[in-house]
């Protein structure tokens, strides 16, 4: 579903160049929950987006589901659906509305807008607040209403920057309960986290520093490399990086 080649990308102003992504090549199977874990920093913000075409990479190559993000970013766009950690709901519509114009943005009908929303809503516990406006709703229910828009035009991957953070435990069980179904129906989910105990949900994880990729495997061979089974991925990440997760 992804595939990366020699990805890089790098900031120049009157300081001088930082490399954010440095000659990254990543693999990402197709339905597969897949983690991306690094500190502050690391360079996890600016891969997902090269990867949603938001930021242009400065060398190297990306595929997503196909389709190159530099030459064909439109193609790339319709494949996937993108929920930032930050609130990006429309706070001048209400949450069936912001739903039912993204369908309208990717081609659907308003009857197919408005069924695919109606659906979305019930089957994220959101039914009952389809006319409450953005800043009407808690912290988990914007979390659950990002992803939910992400999925209107129904993308076969779904791309999540830290889909839990700020949230209260009883909402971060809901998000990861529908993450898991979606992942059951053959979804293939990025997700970037600060969580280590969400990290060891995914499948395989890609761990980060200084924007090159330093490790990727399951989370169990990981741990298994790096000090035999149970140490956890944070002290897999400090074995790897010589320093603390968060700085």
């Amino acid at each position: 579903m992804i595939r990366t080649h020699g990805l890089s990308k790098t900031y120049t102003s009157s300081r001088g160049t930082v490399d954010a992504v440095n000659g990254m090549d990543l693999d990402v199977r197709s339905g597969e929950l897949f983690g991306l874990i690094g500190p502050n920093g690391a360079g996890k913000s600016t891969t997902i987006g090269m990867l949603s075409t938001r930021i242009a990479p400065t060398a190297g190559r990306a595929l997503v589901a196909g389709f190159d993000v530099a030459r064909s970013p439109v193609a790339v766009r319709r494949a996937i659906g993108v929920a930032h950690q930050l609130n990006t709901l429309d706070r001048q519509l209400d949450l069936a509305e912001n739903l039912e114009f993204h369908g309208r943005y990717f081609g659907l009908t308003r009857r197919e807008a408005r069924r695919r929303a109606r659906d979305l809503l019930d089957r994220f516990g959101l039914a009952h607040r389809a006319r409450a406006m953005v800043h009407e709703l808690s912290g988990g229910q914007v979390k659950r209403a990002m992803i939910a828009r992400a999925l209107v035009h129904e993308p076969p991957l779904l791309v999540l920057d830290e889909p839990t953070s700020g949230i209260d435990p009883q909402a971060r069980i809901n998000i990861w309960e529908t993450l898991h179904d979606l992942r059951a129906g053959g979804r293939t989910i990025l997700l970037s986290t600060h969580d280590m105990e969400e990290a060891g949900r995914c499948e395989r994880v890609a761990i980060m520093d200084h924007g090159r990729l330093i490790a990727c495997d399951s989370p169990r061979e990981l741990e298994s490399a790096h000090g035999g089974p149970g140490p956890g991925l944070e002290t897999v990440f400090l074995a790897l990086t010589g320093r603390g997760y968060r700085e």
